[in-house]
């Protein structure tokens, strides 16, 4: 992202005043538990001994558990959807999920979604999007390049 792009808040406001290079800054952060990745490992039978075994995991580079990737992908496509008109949009895709750095239990995530292209149809828009993910530290975890379909409500001038 660069430094001297548009800051939007609350993008749901208003979708066709978006354009490429406007960063959205999501709000609420989300701190990740152990319970939280424990329930994700279990329900999706992802038993990794580097997300479940806190021994084995001892032993890696990272010195201890990680939280799975995906379910940070997850958490970071909830919180970004929120400003995207969540009662009326759809995904469409996802091009790419990248991992930059580990999160770890007891890390805060925070995402901000920089407009790649905004493509006004009239009654809907597709908008593209990469979702950055920082930790706590700001340092950026992750990023999820994908597009959106939203209702764009037209009000009467």
């Amino acid at each position: 992202m660069t430094t001297d792009a548009r800051i939007v808040q609350r993008a749901a406001v208003d979708i066709t005043a978006l354009r490429p290079g406007d960063v959205v800054r999501h709000v609420p952060s989300r701190t990740i538990t152990e319970f939280d990745d424990m329930l994700v490992a279990l329900l999706t039978v992802n038993l990794a001994p580097l997300h479940i075994d806190a021994n084995y995991s001892s032993k890696t580079p990272h010195g201890r558990r990680i939280v799975n990737g995906l379910f940070i992908a997850s958490i970071a496509v909830g919180l970004s959807n929120q400003d995207f008109r969540p009662d009326t949009s759809r995904p469409l895709k996802i091009d790419a999920i990248d991992h930059y750095a580990p999160t770890f239990y007891g890390n805060t995530i925070t995402c901000a979604s920089e407009i790649k292209a905004v493509d006004d149809d009239g009654d809907r828009a597709t908008i593209t999007i990469r979702t950055h993910v920082t930790n706590e530290d700001d340092q950026l975890v992750m990023t999820i390049d994908r597009a959106l379909s939203c209702t764009i409500s037209r009000e009467a001038s």
